[in-house]
């Protein structure tokens, strides 16, 4: 009799539903390198660089049989002992539902147009990272924000993201006039990916920025190929065309990668390149070294520097129609517990 109920008991326990499971994992990158920066100027400096560190936090649980939440709470943190100011959710942190509709978030995170520029960037957080020649329009996380990504129609996926009020404020503008939104769409099929997407910010001084986004990139064989394009108009009500390629080669756990990005500023004489050249030795999957060199060449009024976009360097004192330069050497260690 005791035996039947016994297995009556394992039974019981091996039929609960997946409601009661849950699955949680601490994860995160350690990203630190030693740099000579230039200005082409009266600056020249060596210098240790935390780039984009960050640790988090992220969990799911089944809660009906085709319902799941989640959540993630992610943080920059110091690897290089400069100041931190210490709080939480510093980076993408939200909570959200999952199921047969799609997937819809709420909380602070990387936008659609956003993730199009990370997808094609062969030096993210890196020396050389596309984001230098952006113009910090269509790369800026929103606060106070609903995401929603479709389910998958064959290769593609949809989005459409919202901001209330983006900024550092809890209670939206009058009227909403510091909202956002960014649409998009992004295709992945074998080795091809192709993102199209379009972001507008209002400010509450009235000015606003907006940019359409087109990136792809192509595996084939050992080489990728990237390439990007952005229409964008800044506060100033400028046109900013950027136009940027690449590729990159893998030997074994060797990388060989150069990128060429180039921006058409309808202001005058403010228009810029930059190149940047690298290698990288993946370890492990989760560990890398490399090398970067990086610089741009800045027309008459134009000041755009080949670090600082997702890296922690940012280069002093340059001026219009100077080539400021960065030589880098890194490490990255991706790590991740699952509990």
């Amino acid at each position: 009799m005791k035996k039947q109920v016994l297995v009556v008991a394992v039974a019981a326990a091996l039929a609960v539903p997946a409601v009661a499971m849950a699955d949680a994992s601490i994860y995160g990158r350690a990203h630190v390198s030693f740099d000579y920066l230039d200005n082409d100027g009266d600056y020249s400096a060596t210098n240790v660089s935390n780039n984009s560190s960050r640790v988090g936090v992220r969990g799911s649980q089944q809660l009906t049989d085709d319902l799941k939440g989640f959540f993630q709470v992610e943080s920059n943190f110091e690897a290089a002992g400069n100041s931190n100011n210490g709080r939480l959710g510093t980076r993408n942190t939200f909570v959200g539902l999952e199921g047969g509709f799609g997937r819809i978030r709420a909380g602070y995170s990387d936008t659609v147009t956003k993730g199009i520029s990370r997808a094609t960037d062969l030096f993210g957080d890196q020396a050389g990272d596309s984001r230098n020649m952006l113009n910090g329009i269509g790369d800026q996380r929103f606060r106070n924000a609903l995401f929603y990504t479709s389910p998958k129609l064959g290769p593609v996926t949809v989005s459409v993201e919202y901001s209330t009020n983006d900024n550092t404020n809890s209670t939206a503008a009058d009227s909403n006039d510091d909202q956002a939104y960014s649409l998009g769409a992004v295709y992945r099929e074998g080795p091809l990916y192709i993102g199209l997407g379009y972001e507008a910010r209002d400010f509450a001084n009235g000015t606003d920025n907006k940019a359409t986004r087109l990136g792809a990139y192509y595996d084939m064989d050992a080489f990728r190929f990237t390439g990007l394009y952005q229409a964008a108009t800044d506060a100033a009500d400028n046109d900013l065309n950027t136009f940027g390629l690449g590729v990159r080669y893998t030997m074994g756990k060797t990388q060989l990668k150069a990128q060429y990005y180039w921006t058409d500023n309808d202001g005058t004489d403010a228009d810029a390149a930059m190149l940047a050249l690298g290698v990288q030795y993946n370890l492990t999957r989760q560990t890398s070294f490399y090398a970067a060199y990086a610089m741009t060449d800045n027309d008459d009024t134009a000041t755009y520097r080949p670090a600082g976009g997702g890296h922690g360097d940012n280069i002093p004192g340059v001026v219009g129609g100077s080539s400021p330069s960065i030589i880098s050497f890194g490490v990255m260690h991706n790590f991740k517990f699952d509990f």
